[in-house]
């Protein structure tokens, strides 16, 4: 016990000695300045307090396409499909089912030239009545159905309907309704407000800002702009 007490005794004063000296040599290394106590007075020893990283929220991702465009079926069977599956909790997916399509006005109402022909048109109308119909946990799975599926659209239609649990009927009715004339003219406003303009199918934005780097669809080599199907990397 006595040599115990001694030893303290011992290191206590080993301690005030050497503690007893200027600062820049205390701080100088790193073991004594902690023996001392003295970290937090060295400023090439004290590291700032790092704050805790915050929650960004999720990143709003959008989707510009049209429902027959191979490259927006490419698109979405390859790339963003898998990546909702995987990390689809930090994101915050928006599609327009409009893409490359022209419209008209026709008294009080619209009309729409699609650029694979009418079953498009008929697509992208039953995409825009599920968006507004249904909520994103039904529409999105049904909308990546629908592109995953290579046979006829109508086909394809039922049957994803069908599997989330949509009234097919209810969809129907939408169709032929003057609501969704409007909703579909509307997605024709912000497809054309985009800046810059979009170029071809699928396009992408992300946080708004136009994001071509991060779509790898192959560009269609003889297409021109608003006629070409892919995107550039």
């Amino acid at each position: 016990m006595k040599y115990l007490i001694l030893f303290a005794l011992l290191a206590v004063a080993y301690c005030d000695l050497t503690c007893d000296q200027a600062p820049h040599i205390i701080c100088s290394n790193e073991k004594l300045a902690k023996m001392c106590n003295a970290v937090d007075r060295c400023p090439n020893l004290s590291k700032p307090s790092r704050r805790p990283i915050q929650d960004a929220g999720p990143v709003n991702f959008t989707l510009y396409y049209e429902s027959l465009c191979p490259d927006c079926k490419r698109f979405m069977r390859e790339q963003l499909w898998p990546t909702f599956l995987s990390i689809g909790n930090i994101m915050n997916i928006s599609i327009v089912p409009y893409g490359n399509a022209k419209e008209e006005q026709v008294g009080n109402t619209w009309t729409f030239t699609c650029q694979h022909g009418p079953d498009e048109c008929w697509g992208n109308l039953l995409h825009t009545c599920a968006l507004h119909l249904y909520p994103f946990v039904t529409y999105f799975p049904f909308v990546a159905c629908m592109e995953l599926d290579d046979g006829p659209v109508r086909d394809a239609a039922t049957k994803c309907a069908q599997r989330f649990g949509m009234n097919y009927q209810t969809l129907s009715i939408c169709m032929n309704s003057t609501a969704a004339n409007t909703w579909q003219h509307e997605y024709a406003l912000q497809t054309d407000a985009l800046n810059p303009p979009h170029q071809y199918v699928p396009w992408v934005t992300i946080g708004g800002v136009s994001s071509r780097s991060r779509v790898h669809v192959t560009a269609t080599p003889s297409a021109g702009p608003h006629r070409g199907h892919g995107t550039e990397s």
